[in-house]
């Protein structure tokens, strides 16, 4: 066991803090749809636009490479944790109907409101119990079983971009957003 935070679980830890700030901005909207006020589709915009990039490009391919790297070292890793890739497909998919259910609402396309609320508390509830899975299962299972050479090569192997909503550079299209999230944690 290591004794300490390896650098790729800090910066996946800090990424769950961050996506679960930003689904408690949808969770907000969807309690105000819940009240019968319009849900702030820009802010909703913005939150999959994130949603659908930086998972993917950054966050879950760091995820995956120590998940393969943790079950060619213990295989029974699999049956603990079950398909990581399947599930981030699954997370990637439900992302990708969200957005366009939320863009197609915005266009005045009518969609039965039960179903919208239903898809988001699945989005919502989903990308929750992902993450605790991963933060109670799989990722002291990784900090157990993988070396400090292992960590070496997952870090030097990762794909180094700024989170551009969290990180040191904040992108044009995400300062709205931004400055909502600063808001509410106030």
């Amino acid at each position: 066991m290591l004794d300490h935070i390896p650098k790729a679980i800090e910066q996946l830890k800090l990424d769950h803090r961050n996506m679960a700030r930003l689904l408690d901005l949808v969770q907000s909207e969807l309690e105000s749809m819940r009240a019968g006020e319009p849900p702030d589709f820009d802010l909703l915009h913005s939150v999959m636009e994130y949603a659908l990039h930086y998972p993917d490009i950054c966050h879950h391919p760091k995820e995956d490479a120590i998940y393969r790297r943790l079950v060619r070292r213990d295989p029974s890793t699999e049956a603990r944790v079950g398909d990581l890739a399947k599930e981030h497909a699954h997370l990637s998919e439900l992302t990708r109907k969200l957005a366009a259910a939320l863009h197609n609402v915005a266009q005045d396309v009518e969609v039965p409101r039960a179903w919208l609320e239903g898809l988001v508390e699945d989005y919502l509830s989903a990308n929750r119990r992902h993450m605790a899975m991963e933060e109670q299962r799989f990722f002291p299972l990784a900090m157990t079983a993988l070396s400090d050479e292992d960590w070496d090569e997952i870090d030097a192997a990762a794909v180094t971009k700024d989170d551009p909503l969290f990180g040191g550079r904040l992108a044009g299209e995400y300062r709205g957003l931004y400055d909502r999230i600063m808001r509410l944690s106030l």
